[in-house]
């Protein structure tokens, strides 16, 4: 509790680790263009990927640091993730948005499970959206 109510004034660590995380979360789906975000793809892969497809915690190797853990794991327990669900998903030139696994629909579901005989049936299944295709004069 606050000084001001008789206590010691700590603060609650759980819900401080929380916003640190999510700063971080943020951070990563924001810093494409900084040396530390690159540095850290470079060894972990595209986290902001795996944010935004729903798959918190599933593709991080078991060598990954906690804290990297930790960031996907926030948000993953509750239906509603205020930064994932409340953001949108610029493809820009498209080489870092993942064709399949990009919820693109209505519904948090992605293509691959929308779709699955087609991704089975698919030779492309880790492609970014620019491998699928691209523009031509506008077209």
């Amino acid at each position: 509790m606050p000084f001001e109510k008789g206590g010691l004034g700590v603060k609650n660590i759980a819900v401080f680790n929380s916003a640190l995380l999510n700063k971080w979360r943020w951070r990563i789906l924001q810093g494409h263009n900084a040396l530390w975000f690159n540095i850290l793809k470079a060894r972990y892969g595209d986290l902001s990927l795996n944010m935004c497809r729903g798959e918190r915690g599933s593709k991080i190797p078991y060598s990954a640091l906690f804290w990297w853990k930790d960031i996907l794991k926030v948000g993953s327990s509750s239906p509603f993730d205020p930064i994932v669900n409340c953001s949108r998903v610029f493809i820009h030139n498209g080489y870092n948005s993942s064709f399949w696994d990009s919820i693109w629909l209505e519904g948090d579901i992605p293509l691959k499970v929308e779709f699955p005989e087609l991704f089975k049936e698919s030779l492309l299944k880790n492609v970014s959206v620019a491998g699928m295709g691209g523009w031509v004069e506008g077209e």
